[in-house]
């Protein structure tokens, strides 16, 4: 094989041969390959099939509405664990994934003064690892990670420290019309002026799987949960392994007006005065297993509404209130 040198986005043409015992033959053919390209500056990437290399910290120009914006397809931005610094000017992302993009990969990336860390809007097939975010802002109501729109995401290993910078919104993550999302070994660390550590907003939010993740809210404010599903066009959540810790009156996981099809297992769950778990309005096909949930003076579980086909079961309960508590027109419950 014989290739010449590249730049970054070039496509080569490779040819070769092999012997068999019907003779020699060649074959060309046309194959889009990696190219590595080091940046030391905010900026449009916009070159398909590249690695950007960030090779120092950055601090972000007075006026500019993103650091990176990547708009091409199949880019890869390494940071190598170097910081950006945004100016904490209001709405500006740290790294912008939007307009269709696919196949993105972030990660070794150190986040902080942007609004929201990580922006996905309408792209699909990207991957975070190894990212922090310590986002603020004056504006409030933005998180680190915010995915719009967006379609089979991964995150891994990501973290996210609002004690450190104090966020004014929602916290660590936020979902809104995003499918097919995996968030594994996500650590989350709330402050007092931060909302909650997962927000999945109105529209339809489908098929999450989060495993092994860590949402310290202890510090955030007494009325906002640390996990909080709102409506019933979510559906298909699986929560495994996940330790809340905080104090939200009214529930630490809350389901609000019928999420489906919500499963809740081997999880910790303590802090504050607030209900554990609470699932309201028309929930259905729930299934809480084998948690341990220290609840306070309030439930340690709570359906409230018309919850329907809910299976509870193995789960340890700690709390001077109710173990188990149910009102309104539920059903289907075991």
């Amino acid at each position: 094989v014989s290739c010449t040198a590249l730049s970054p986005g070039d496509n080569e043409n490779i040819t070769f041969g092999f012997t068999s015992i019907y003779g020699m033959y060649a074959q060309s053919a046309s194959a889009n390959l990696i190219v590595d390209s080091n940046i030391t500056a905010c900026g449009n990437l916009s070159l398909a099939y590249t690695t950007y290399n960030l090779q120092n910290s950055i601090n972000e120009p007075a006026g500019m509405s993103s650091c990176f914006n990547i708009t091409a397809n199949n880019v890869t931005l390494d940071g190598h664990n170097f910081f950006i610094n945004g100016t904490n000017g209001g709405h500006n992302a740290g790294v912008n994934i939007s307009g269709r993009v696919l196949n993105t990969t972030v990660k070794n990336l150190q986040i902080a003064y942007f609004t929201p860390s990580i922006l996905m809007n309408a792209s699909n097939n990207s991957v975070v690892i190894n990212v922090t975010g310590n986002s603020t802002s004056s504006v409030g109501d933005v998180a680190t990670f915010v995915c719009i729109n967006s379609n089979l995401s991964t995150f891994y290993n990501d973290t996210t420290n609002a004690s450190i910078l104090s966020i004014s919104g929602e916290g660590g993550f936020t979902f809104d019309g995003c499918n097919n999302i995996t968030i594994t070994n996500y650590q989350y660390t709330g402050a007092s002026t931060s909302d909650y550590g997962m927000y999945f907003g109105a529209a339809s939010n489908q098929n999450f799987t989060v495993t092994n993740a860590t949402l310290d809210d202890t510090g955030g404010p007494s009325d906002d949960e640390v996990i909080y599903i709102n409506g019933d066009a979510n559906r298909m959540f699986n929560f495994t392994n996940v330790t809340l810790k905080g104090g939200a009156s009214v529930g630490k996981f809350f389901v609000q007006s019928g999420g489906h099809n919500v499963s809740l297992q081997n999880s910790f769950i303590t802090g504050g005065s607030g209900t554990g778990v609470q699932f309201s309005g028309a929930s259905q096909n729930l299934t809480i297993f084998n948690n341990t949930i220290n609840a306070g003076g309030y439930a340690g579980i709570g359906f409230s509404g018309t919850v329907r086909f809910a299976y509870v079961s193995h789960n340890t309960i700690n709390s001077t209130g109710n173990g188990f508590e149910v009102s309104g027109s539920n059903s289907s419950i075991t």
